[in-house]
This record gives C-alpha cells, structure tokens and sequence, in this order.
C-alpha cells in the first residue's frame, strides 16, 4: 500500500486526539481548565513555530492580509473551544465530551452551507438528524424527559459549545483566508490563541504561577506534543498526500479511541453512550459517502459549488 505510512500516522493522530478527553480530564482535576489550556498551547506553539520555521519560509504580508479572520480563530478555534472543553471535562465524563465533540463534522458540512449560501441535499438532512440524534441520548442519559425539558448537564453543554466553535473554527478559512498555508494558518492561530490565553490566565487565575506535580506537568507536555504539535503536522501532510475528503474518515475513529481508552481504564461505557455512540458515527460516515442523491431545493447547477461532506475538525482546512 503505498499510503500505509501516511494511514498509520493519520491513525495515530486521532488516537492523539482521542486520549485529549482522558488527559485533560486528569489535568483539570489538579489547575483550572485555563491555565491547562494556556501552558498547553504555549508549548505546542513554540514547537510548530520552529517546526515550520525550519520548513517553510513565512510570509508576513499574507498573515497581515488575513489578520482579522486570522484573530477570530484565535479567539473562536483555540481559546474559546479550550476553555469550554476543559471547563466542560470538570463537570462531564471523557466518554461524552469524546462523543460531543464528535458532532464537529456535521456542524462543520452545516455552516460551510450556510455561509457559502448552498442548500443541503437529503443524504446530508439525513445524517445530521442521525448525529444529533446520538448527542442528544448522550447528554440526556436516554431520558426522554430530559429531552423535552432541554435540561442537559452543563459540562455536556459547553463541549457541545466547543464543537460549534471548532466546526466554525474549520469553516472560516475556506470562505475568508487567502494565501496563507493550512500549517502557517494552524500555527499562527495556535500562538495568537496561547497568547490569548496566557493574558487570561494570568489574570484571574490564581494557580497560573505555581508549579504543579510533576505528572501533571507530563500530562500537559503530552497534550502539547502528541494531541497538538505532532498531531498537527502529521494531519497536515496526510491531507496533503491522499486529500481532505479521504482524511476526513479517519475522524470518525477519534469517539472510538476515546471510548476504547476509557475501557482500558475502567471506565465502561453506558447502555445511551454505546448507542449515542453508533448513531453519531453512522451520521458522520454516512455524510462523508460521495452524495448520490439530487439536493433538496436546489438551485441552477450553474449557481452552486459543491460542499465538503466532512471537514478535518482538529485542522484548518485548505486555502487557497
């Protein structure tokens, strides 16, 4: 196979991405979710710059071309989808912040629609109600009356807060960033979001300054190495060697890992996740299949661009 590399390390990466909920969970149980985030950041930041530094050559005018959209990723794609995730992780467990958080292509296929003012077609409808569907026997716990009542846990509602804002994190490069590589775009994104961060951090946390254990410091170097820096540049050149729409699968694999890494410590899934579970992956694989259906309320073919089926939710997607 000659893609076997590639395979493997895009495989890994969304194991990476999978032991997230499980390691940031253990942090936050020890620094408040900001600080967590900020050292965590800052770390991978400082090494995907010297990563890219040695590879690519930068180019500044670009960057201040695309500064404000670049700055709404910040702020949005690395800070916002942080702090909800690990304040989230506090209050709910790794098995239903890995399942949430697994809505992102969905929500991702959904807003490219809508910005880039296409309609949806049946096959995308279908798998959307699939998805969330699945989240909402997740949050609920199977409980029909929480459903009706909308009162779901708040962690459970700030990672869902965290994967609309990665899918809306992923969709703005595609509509508003131009000339500007996925890893400067990424990197650059990462630093000013640590930056961000850092400032807050600083601010109102108290723990900001001290020195934690060394366990958990290994923890957060991990986050930063594994599940950020190294995952990616290693997502980054997948993408680049078999294309957005082929990587885009290996997605489907992060709720799986994050389920399997909670077995593996103990911690079994329950009868509504296992089932949340399958209906979301089901959404999500049947929404990156190549559409065989006419779309719903279509347009003239001539007015309309055809939409991605599942964008990368850990990366910013192709620019042009």
């Amino acid at each position: 196979m000659p893609h076997l590399l590639t395979y493997l390390q895009l495989t890994l990466t969304v194991f990476f991405w999978g032991a997230v909920f499980h390691i940031g969970k253990y942090t936050v149980q020890f620094l408040s979710p900001m600080v967590v985030g900020s050292w965590r950041f800052i770390i991978a930041g400082l090494m995907l710059f010297a990563f890219v530094s040695l590879r690519e050559k930068w180019d500044i005018q670009a960057l201040r071309n695309n500064i404000r959209p670049l700055l709404f990723m910040s702020v949005i794609g690395i800070m916002g989808v942080n702090f909800s995730l690990f304040y989230g992780l506090q209050l709910t467990s790794a098995i239903n912040a890995g399942l949430i958080m697994a809505l992102s292509p969905i929500l991702t296929a959904l807003l490219t629609a809508f910005f880039q003012k296409e309609s949806l077609n049946s096959q995308q409808i279908l798998a959307m109600g699939l998805s969330f569907f699945g989240v909402a026997i997740v949050v609920s716990g199977g409980s029909m009356q929480t459903i009706r009542d909308l009162h779901f846990a708040l962690g459970d509602a700030l990672v869902l807060i965290a994967s609309f804002s990665w899918a809306l994190y992923s969709v703005i490069p595609k509509r508003f960033v131009r000339g500007v590589s996925p890893l400067h775009t990424t990197t650059v994104t990462i630093m000013m979001g640590a930056a961000f961060m850092t400032a807050v951090s600083a601010s109102i946390s108290s723990d900001f300054y001290t020195i934690p254990a060394w366990n958990v410091l290994l923890a957060i170097a991990a986050m930063a190495f594994f599940c950020t820096a190294l995952a990616f540049v290693w997502w980054n050149e997948g993408l680049r060697k078999i294309g957005p729409a082929q990587g885009a699968i290996f997605m489907n694999l992060a709720p799986i890992f994050a389920t399997l890494i909670a077995i593996a410590l103990g911690q079994s899934p329950s009868l509504p996740q296992f089932i949340g579970m399958i209906l979301i992956i089901s959404g999500v694989v049947y929404n990156s299949r190549k559409p065989g259906t006419p779309k719903l309320f279509s347009r003239p073919a001539y007015q309309r661009s055809s939409i991605p089926s599942a964008l990368p939710a850990n990366v910013a997607p192709q620019t042009e």
